[in-house]
């Protein structure tokens, strides 16, 4: 949802895109977001860069217009266009002149490896375009953080306090005023990449979080369903509207059969998942109570060690663990 007539610019792209999309001066300019926070700051960014158009934040930006009694438009797609060559002459400009207010300062990309390599403190290389922009193709290494929502959620992006913050993107533009904030909110070491020194090779895709020691992982995985139906305990059931199937999980152990040694849970589960459906589909008590009381004896048996079968560590018999169950059955006080 926006206001009637909003077009989306998200904040760090403010500065970059003015130019083409109000090219008259003496246009109004309202920077609005869902409250005040990105809005205030999108103003400010404007005014910072020396836009000569009056530029004003809406107070409490959509929320307030809602407040207000006002309508809003919904599934909108509005956004910026691309900028034109006079548009982006304008755009750096303007950003040159910011980076010499505040102090940005940038890195090539050498020294950025260096600092990337060194392992007594943290360097994070941040994207700070858009997300369509950063999938499309972006540097090694590089952290997808649009340049609005890393001044307005910067611990989002960066977990290290006194890290060094290299930001990037295809022209300095948006890096530069994103550099800006983070000068003026406090963090001392914030750098631009020069882009004419980078490589050349670019990652299409999205961001996949580096995880330390992974690329040495090679262990075998076994998923739940496989392990409990392994050990003789996974139950199943297939049913339609008027069918139903149950069976156990497990594979037909041919090599123990007519031994009077499997583990006879996931068969008994398994009925006892049946009488629950057909309970259920019914409406009839007896066999909702039965799938009750069977599952329940089945927990007790199990919870026994001296009823354990083989796979379990035990060296109880198929009989002994189904006449333990039945045990339990008959014992159980009935409602």
């Amino acid at each position: 949802m926006n206001i009637p007539g909003g077009i989306d610019v998200p904040g760090a792209e403010l500065v970059y895109r003015v130019h083409d999309m109000v090219p008259d001066p003496e246009t109004l300019i309202v920077v609005n977001c869902a409250g005040r926070t990105r809005s205030i700051i999108g103003a400010q960014s404007l005014i910072n860069a020396g836009v000569p158009n009056h530029v004003v934040a809406l107070e409490n930006g959509t929320m307030g217009w809602h407040l207000a009694g006002f309508d809003l438009e919904h599934g909108c797609e509005r956004v910026y266009a691309e900028n034109s060559d006079s548009g982006l002459a304008a755009a750096r400009d303007r950003a040159e002149a910011v980076a010499a207010r505040f102090g940005v300062r940038g890195v090539d990309w050498d020294t950025y490896e260096g600092w990337r390599d060194d392992a007594a403190r943290t360097t994070y290389l941040l994207d700070v375009r858009s997300p369509k922009e950063y999938r499309a193709g972006h540097l090694p290494g590089a952290k997808p953080a649009p340049g609005g929502q890393l001044v307005q959620a910067t611990d989002e992006y960066v977990g290290v306090r006194r890290s060094r913050l290299v930001l990037t993107d295809d022209d300095g533009v948006r890096a530069t005023m994103s550099a800006s904030w983070l000068i003026q909110m406090g963090w001392d070491d914030v750098f631009v990449l020069d882009g004419s020194s980078v490589p050349a090779d670019r990652k299409a895709g999205p961001w996949r979080p580096p995880v330390l020691g992974i690329e040495d992982v090679a262990c075998e995985t076994v998923s739940a369903a496989e392990l409990s139906g392994s050990l003789g305990l996974g139950p199943s059931i297939n049913t339609s509207d008027d069918h139903g199937i149950a069976q156990a999980a497990h594979g037909s152990a041919p090599d123990i059969a007519g031994r009077g040694i499997a583990n006879p849970t996931a068969l008994m589960l398994s009925v006892a998942i049946l009488l629950d459906w057909l309970g259920a589909r019914s409406g009839r008590e007896e066999f909702t109570e039965a799938s009750r009381l069977l599952d329940a004896a089945v927990e007790a048996t199990l919870a026994d060690s001296a009823c354990h079968t083989g796979d379990l560590g035990g060296k109880a018999t198929t009989r002994e663990f189904g006449e333990a169950a039945l045990c339990a059955i008959e014992t159980e006080e009935h409602p």
